[in-house]
């Protein structure tokens, strides 16, 4: 005696979420679960600079001296490597 095939008989509630979506809308959906928390970080990123948060972290910074451009150094320079209370401040440069 055959048996006959159950999971075609089942209601369309019973069948998993993912036997009701195509390749493609699986993928896509895959891909954008993937992709959502990059952009959350990325949005989150945006929000701070926008916001002026944290510090410039290149060794010289663009400045005007008399109404020259030039470069100064950065202060805050070694805080990205020691710490703001371990770090020193570089000889002053222009």
């Amino acid at each position: 005696m055959k048996q006959k095939n159950r999971s075609s008989r089942r209601p369309a509630k019973l069948r998993s979420f993912g036997a009701t979506l195509s390749r493609k809308k699986n993928w896509a959906f895959r891909l954008v679960l993937l992709m959502a928390p990059l952009a959350l970080l990325a949005a989150l990123e945006i929000s701070l600079r926008l916001a002026g948060f944290g510090y410039r972290v290149g060794f010289l910074l663009p400045a005007e001296n008399h109404g020259e451009k030039t470069f100064i150094q950065n202060n805050q320079f070694g805080w990205r490597f020691f710490g703001p209370r371990m770090a020193r401040v570089p000889e002053p440069i222009q």
